[in-house]
């Protein structure tokens, strides 16, 4: 290793300490922060290959982390895609998330958390504020519109 490539790779690390990276975004980081882009790529590459960073960590990683924050699966995989996740590695982790997923009951969760009172079926504002929440989370609307609509606990 060159010594432009050992100060990447001691960055990267630093980096790579306090949270994972998938390749794509270690070596747009790496760029931004002046380093050439052989040297980027060269060090992403030992990286990877010394498994210091893994696409498949950070893809559970990433997808713990949105679904901790309420979003859907879905959702969640669309993102780490723009990010620039690992399509094999998304869908085996996706998969896994999915298995254990109840998106009725997330959003009554949600729902509940955001309106324990039930205001909103007094509040039309309050009614499209939540359902647009919900929907932002990545929610189908068909089952939004069920769970808002219903006034009890027993019928949901």
């Amino acid at each position: 290793m060159t010594t432009a490539e050992k100060d990447a790779c001691t960055q990267a690390i630093r980096w790579l300490a306090r949270r994972e990276y998938c390749r794509q975004e270690m070596l747009q980081k790496l760029i931004i922060k002046g380093h050439e882009q052989a040297v980027a790529m060269v060090v992403v590459n030992y990286l990877a290959q010394n498994d210091y960073m893994s696409e498949r960590r950070y893809a559970e990683a990433y997808l713990r982390s949105r679904l901790h924050r309420g979003e859907t699966p879905t959702l969640a995989a669309h993102r780490a895609r723009q990010k620039g996740v690992d399509e094999k590695m998304l869908q085996h982790v996706l998969q896994d998330n999915l298995a254990h997923y109840d998106a009725k009951l997330a959003c009554k969760t949600w729902l509940n958390k955001r309106d324990p009172e039930g205001l909103r079926h007094q509040d039309q504002r309050m009614w499209a504020r939540l359902a647009r929440f919900l929907c932002h989370k990545g929610f189908e609307s068909s089952l939004v519109l069920h769970l808002m609509r219903a006034k009890d606990e027993d019928t949901v």
